[in-house]
């Protein structure tokens, strides 16, 4: 729920490390995500936030182990 309230999209799993992103999000230098200050998990939950939030189109696909 708190996801959902920060974000505007709720994920079911938001430790996931299997997500995709568009080339042209990665490289836009607008978001910088392969900046030296993410040094773990600091980038997923920066690209969890910035891709929902500007526009881009989020679908989580549910991994089963």
């Amino acid at each position: 729920m708190m996801s959902y309230l920060a974000v505007g999209f709720r994920y079911n799993n938001t430790t996931n490390g299997f997500r995709g992103y568009r080339r042209q999000f990665l490289l836009n230098p607008a978001f910088q995500p392969f900046r030296d200050i993410f040094s773990g998990y600091e980038l997923l939950a920066y690209l969890s936030i910035r891709a929902p939030r500007t526009g881009q189109r989020v679908k989580e696909i549910p991994v089963k182990g």
